[in-house]
């Protein structure tokens, strides 16, 4: 009973502090405060600080891309882990990545092609910046990502040099990586 009270005093706060910090700082960057966000989301304020972003802070703006990515990955984390160990059966957690998808090659295909789309996206996108022509939109690029072209996406920034010194890409990209494992565990685990 006791880590209900913890999460649920931990999201009133987690709404709070967002709350707070949408309207005292939406327009210019505070890293302090980001800062405690992080600290609050990561312990537990997660559900809060979402409920929070959707209820004020719904626009994607690029000093607080980085919050939002952050807010939505940690959620799911914290989500998929929670109902991974609440798991009723006993059985061993299963971390055969290929043999789930030697089974489900749909799924596979998925992944190679969103990847590659990812990946000329990126590519395009650093066209564009060389010849002064319009770009992809940050939210075009990113969502990609968490739709399934994480790797495509890492591996155009690095292979490319490109969206490497944007910190909602090089922190961002990986975190999106690391929530598709975890989501990609349990899936693989519900049965």
């Amino acid at each position: 009973m006791t880590f209900i009270w913890y999460i649920i005093i931990s999201n009133i706060v987690g709404c709070i502090v967002y709350g707070l910090r949408t309207f005292l700082f939406s327009q210019k960057e505070n890293k302090a405060v980001d800062i405690i966000m992080t600290i609050i989301v990561l312990l537990g304020g997660s559900f809060g600080a979402l409920f929070a972003l959707l209820l004020f802070d719904r626009h994607a703006k690029k000093n607080n891309m980085m919050l939002h990515v952050f807010i939505f990955c940690v959620v799911v984390i914290q989500v998929t882990v929670y109902l991974l160990f609440a798991r009723t059966n006993t059985k061993p957690l299963d971390f055969a990545f290929w043999n789930y998808f030697s089974q489900h090659k749909w799924l596979l295909y998925y992944v190679i092609g969103i990847n590659g789309v990812t990946y000329i996206a990126f590519a395009r996108d650093k066209y564009a910046a060389m010849k002064h022509r319009k770009r992809i939109p940050i939210m075009t690029l990113l969502g990609l990502t968490f739709i399934g072209g994480s790797i495509g996406g890492l591996f155009a920034m690095y292979s490319l040099r490109h969206k490497t010194q944007k910190e909602y890409f090089t922190l961002g990209v990986p975190l999106i990586l690391v929530t598709q494992i975890v989501l990609f565990l349990f899936v693989m685990n519900l049965s």
